[in-house]
């Protein structure tokens, strides 16, 4: 026998360890899948033995036997152990303490941990220096095969503790699963990584990976990309000759709209690039020809710095100094570098508001160019497809699809339920009630779970609420098959509203993360016209489903459908990749709330929501007016067709440029025609009035999520969206219940409704001059 320690060591929460310096098992699995639970070498390469005592100094010896030892039976406890040290220098270690045991040699071992005092340790809990100890151990070492482990003796209540706890405990992976575990986390690190970066460049070039050939070049390339990457890529087509004949083209272009033209120098500067001379004085360098240009230069910098404190502020630009770079731009030697270049500089020329060149704004030179003849050769440079270049972003298809699988669940759910509630044999007030539990509970949720996800991670707070919603779900099924009272399915109603998770309002604070600046307005056009058709569409779903099946499968139906919409949600790589947040700056309760602009723009959706709410109610009663109640559905259907064609329409125009103007326009025209819809004389004049309706309803939804996704701070984005759908349902109900009034306090006259519907949105319009902000 050879003793490897013999001394007191300082223990602090009970643990001892064997293990190499600086390492340590994880206590909370080191025992899992054993027997015992006072020597635990679940953990690969240590011991985790555990104590009596909790705080202070033991009594502990090591030793080392070449055969087994013979058992004393002085021992209270007595458990045995097999051990692979991972060297023969280890450390026996506590709290604060350790102390170096060196092995004689290294093989697998079996090690019996002896103990005593145990129970009068643990309940004396901390032993100080001057008192006599009260329990102590023994460590013994010596050669064997791995074999189970072994309780050989067991006498304290604290032993039956551990042992019990012991196997409780699941065993810990193995050393192959802990390495295919870090293999697998290092390949899903490497593979975020990758997708990061290709994101970034995809980012960086307009929406998708450069071609080999556009990464060949350098220079304004990725600016031309991220505004106008369809016509780069068709110039990047050209032959070099045409690349070439387009280049000076600009230049010449640009020479003219600065009114260089007729300047002999300027025009003879043209001319040598045309036939690929040499640049005449004072052009032969950039700054013999800005010499030239500006002899007394304080002036073009002092107009640089006025526009610097006011970006918004138009100025008066010099044009001749954009100009010159487009034309040393064009004398590139590669003929694609120099296009890129010479539109680069021929843009700015053409733009008044400086430094905003690059933004895709409705640039004169951009029309120019969308076809261009050069000496015989014709190439047609075609406009940006604008769903084609969005949907050319992979992260839009999954992000497209969950909006539609999670926005069709709402109408189904309502109209399912309601007839749910109703052949359960309750009245139609009672479902009604039903139903206005749901839509108050979700209005007020909504922003509560959307403030969750803007101060945590997304996936975390929609598969929570996901949880709770289908939960709500199974208990609101199973209350409608047994027949239980309107209360209760009021109360399963609220719970289904509070707990519908806010994929709404995630998917609209999604888009500004991923989707090119320029391409927003076509995204925000695509989620109106997602969330219009869904609207349509789940009753219809509903109604066909209701020919097979009975309305309490249907309202399980549409909680399938929210179900694989935020799966699908949760799976988007770019809600993945949001984390979160890191804001330090403090959070105002108010949220989003605290910004006037967007108190305002939600005051504009309420008067648009209230709007709506009032053609939905008058549009029925001035059918029922004309003994054609069945027209109803086509009424509404008119205002949701011209909805969703103009949205679409909308989506493919260049960036709003004043989004308070075309707003004021918008809401305006609404006006107009709600006041003209009172005075059609017949259904069919009524049904294309409405269909006028939504067609100036689809742009101005869009302009609802553009302003306010510019007002929200990022740091309350999503909630900003909730509080957006929460202005709607309550613009809605507002809309709704003062139609029926009013309708019913003149005479069943659905002209009052309609009156009021434009009044309102004529309010709505005054107030969208108050939008602050350029795009």
């Amino acid at each position: 026998m050879t003793v490897l320690f013999d001394g007191e060591i300082h223990v602090h929460y009970r643990f001892v360890n064997l293990t190499e310096e600086g390492a340590g098992p994880d206590l909370s699995r080191a025992s899992g899948g054993q027997r015992n639970g006072l020597c635990g070498a679940a953990e690969p390469g240590a011991l985790a033995m555990v104590t009596g005592l909790h705080t202070g100094t033991v009594p502990f010896t090591v030793t080392w036997h070449d055969t087994e030892p013979p058992l004393d039976d002085r021992w209270e406890e007595i458990v045995e152990v097999s051990f692979e040290p991972p060297s023969a220098n280890l450390w026996l270690t506590a709290f604060e303490d350790s102390r170096p045991v060196r092995l004689p040699s290294v093989h697998s071992l079996r090690t019996r941990f002896c103990a005593r005092g145990m129970d009068e340790a643990a309940d004396k809990d901390v032993r100080s220096h001057d008192e006599p100890a009260i329990d102590s151990y023994l460590l013994e070492l010596w050669p064997a095969p791995p074999a189970p482990d072994r309780i050989l003796k067991q006498t304290s209540s604290q032993a039956a503790y551990w042992h019990t706890a012991a196997s409780r405990t699941p065993p810990p992976p193995s050393r192959a699963e802990r390495a295919e575990a870090r293999a697998a986390a290092e390949r899903a690190a490497a593979e975020r990584q990758a997708q990061r970066a290709a994101e970034s460049e995809r980012r960086r070039w307009g929406g998708r990976p450069p071609s080999a050939r556009l990464r060949e070049l350098t220079g304004n390339v990725k600016n031309v990309a991220r505004a106008h990457r369809d016509l780069l890529d068709q110039l990047a087509a050209l032959p070099p000759a045409t690349q070439r004949e387009i280049a000076n083209w600009l230049a010449r272009k640009a020479f003219a709209h600065a009114g260089m033209t007729d300047d002999p120098k300027a025009a003879a500067a043209l001319d040598a690039l045309d036939n690929g001379a040499p640049l005449p004085p004072p052009f032969t360098d950039m700054q013999s020809a800005f010499a030239y240009l500006h002899p007394k230069p304080s002036s073009l910098t002092i107009a640089i710095v006025a526009t610097h404190k006011e970006p918004h502020r138009q100025y008066p630009i010099h044009r001749p100094s954009f100009a010159v770079p487009a034309l040393f731009g064009a004398t590139e030697s590669d003929p694609l570098q120099a296009v890129v270049e010479a539109f680069t500089h021929a843009e700015a020329t053409f733009d008044d508001r400086r430094g905003r060149a690059h933004r895709g704004a409705a640039c004169p030179l951009l029309r120019l160019t969308s076809s261009v003849h050069i000496d015989g050769y014709s190439t047609t440079l075609l406009p940006v497809r604008a769903y084609r270049e969005l949907f050319a972003v992979p992260e839009v298809r999954p992000l497209v699809v969950s909006a539609v699988a999670t926005r069709i669940a709402a109408p189904m759910l309502t109209l399912a339920l309601f007839l749910a509630v109703v052949a359960a044999g309750r009245s139609y007030a009672a479902a009604g009630l039903v139903l206005t539990g749901f839509a108050a509970a979700l209005a007020l949720s909504v922003p509560v779970s959307a403030r969750l996800v803007d101060r945590l991670a997304p996936r975390r707070i929609l598969l929570g609420c996901l949880a709770g919603h289908l939960t709500a779900y199974a208990i609101m099924i199973f209350a409608l098959a047994q027949g239980l009272s309107t209360g209760v399915l009021v109360g399963c109603a609220v719970a289904l509203g509070v707990s519908t998770p806010p994929a709404g309002p995630v998917v609209r604070a999604t888009w500004p993360a991923f989707v090119p600046r320029q391409r927003l307005q076509t995204a925000f056009a695509l989620d109106a016209v997602v969330n219009e058709a869904m609207y349509v569409t789940g009753p219809l779903v509903v109604s066909l489903l209701l020919l097979f099946t009975d309305p309490i499968v249907v309202t399980g139906v549409a909680g399938l459908a929210m179900l694989v919409g935020i799966l699908l949600l949760v799976s988007a790589p770019s809600v993945r990749r949001r984390e979160a947040s890191d804001d330090a700056e403090r959070r105002n309760y108010l949220g989003p709330l605290e910004s006037g602009q967007v108190r305002l723009l939600l005051a504009v959706i309420v008067c648009d929501a209230f709007a709506f709410g009032a053609v939905v109610v008058a549009a029925p009663a001035a059918a029922a007016e004309a003994d054609s109640p069945g027209a109803a559905g086509l009424l509404i259907g008119a205002v949701s067709l011209g909805t969703v064609v103009s949205a679409l329409v909308y989506g493919t125009r260049p960036p709003a440029t004043s989004l308070a103007r075309q707003m004021f326009l918008f809401h305006a025209a609404t006006a107009l025609v709600l006041a003209g819809v009172s005075r059609a004389p017949t259904l069919l004049l009524l049904g294309c009035a409405l269909l006028a309706l939504g067609l100036v309803g689809g742009p101005r939804d869009t302009l609802h999520q553009l302003a306010l996704g510019d007002a929200a701070p990022e740091r309350y984005r999503t909630e900003a969206f909730a509080w957006m759908g929460s202005s709607m349902w309550a613009g809605y109900a507002l809309g709704s219940g003062a139609a029926g009034q009013l309708i019913s306090l003149v005479g069943d006259d659905v002209d009052a409704a309609f009156f009021a519907a434009g009044g309102v949105t004529a309010l709505a319009a005054l107030l969208s001059l108050l939008v602050r902000g350029q795009r």
